[in-house]
């Protein structure tokens, strides 16, 4: 059974040259509303947000592990991945935040 879910993704501190590659990606995995924050000057910083449905039976976790990566490959390596799961059918909401050491064991397992 699929579920309607409301995601948020906020990318920190990745290539400024790699922007549009990083929205590309996470657009690939998610149809989200991207943007650069009107504060984000001091730091690159990418936030977006959008609705959808998880199907086939990927669970949220997955989901952010799988959005994770496709951003670290945009990037070319590790940046701050925020991801919040929001099942609008049963609230609150899931996080998803990785470390370095985390990229790492997750990018060599590809």
């Amino acid at each position: 059974m699929s579920r309607l879910y409301r995601m948020n993704v906020q990318v920190l501190g990745y290539d400024e040259g790699k922007t549009q590659a990083i929205i590309w990606a996470c657009n690939e995995e998610w149809d989200f509303d991207m943007e650069v924050p009107e504060d984000s000057q001091a730091h690159a910083s990418l936030e977006g947000t959008g609705e959808g449905w998880l199907c086939g039976g990927e669970s949220e976790e997955e989901f952010a592990q799988q959005l994770s990566k496709a951003v670290w490959k945009a990037n070319g390596g590790f940046c701050e991945v925020y991801i919040r799961c929001y099942d609008l059918e049963n609230i609150p909401c899931e996080s998803y935040e990785y470390d370095e050491e985390t990229f790492k064991e997750m990018t060599s397992e590809s």
